[in-house]
């Protein structure tokens, strides 16, 4: 059964990723949008990536995206301030993953990346 539909992105979401109280979404639109899960109320959009953000990732202080830019970014999740990027793939990112100290990434070029946090 639906229990919500979630509308603001103008392309198509092209990630998605939740926890307990937020949705978070990344689109074509080269946008970053957090959601309140219970309502469906977006609560921001976050500008930062050239390009589509392909991967998406949260844990309860940070949102991980990674984009067709080739980059891999860092931003607060109540603030929706960039934290770091991180540069190092030669093509599109395909996936993201965090833990307490780290960022994996996968990527078009065929590479896996660790980064501190």
């Amino acid at each position: 059964q639906q229990i919500n539909v979630l509308e603001g992105h103008s392309s198509a979401i092209t990630a998605v990723a939740m926890d307990d109280g937020m949705v978070v979404s990344g689109s074509g639109d080269t946008t970053i949008r957090l959601w309140d899960r219970k309502t469906g109320q977006q609560i921001n959009i976050i500008e930062g990536h050239s390009s589509a953000v392909t991967a998406v990732a949260m844990d309860d202080a940070i949102i991980v995206s990674g984009s067709e830019d080739n980059t891999i970014r860092l931003w607060d999740r109540n603030t929706g301030q960039q934290i770091n990027v991180l540069e190092g793939h030669s093509s599109a990112i395909t996936a993201v993953a965090m833990d307490d100290g780290m960022v994996v990434s996968g990527s078009g070029d065929t590479t896996i990346r660790l980064w501190d946090r």
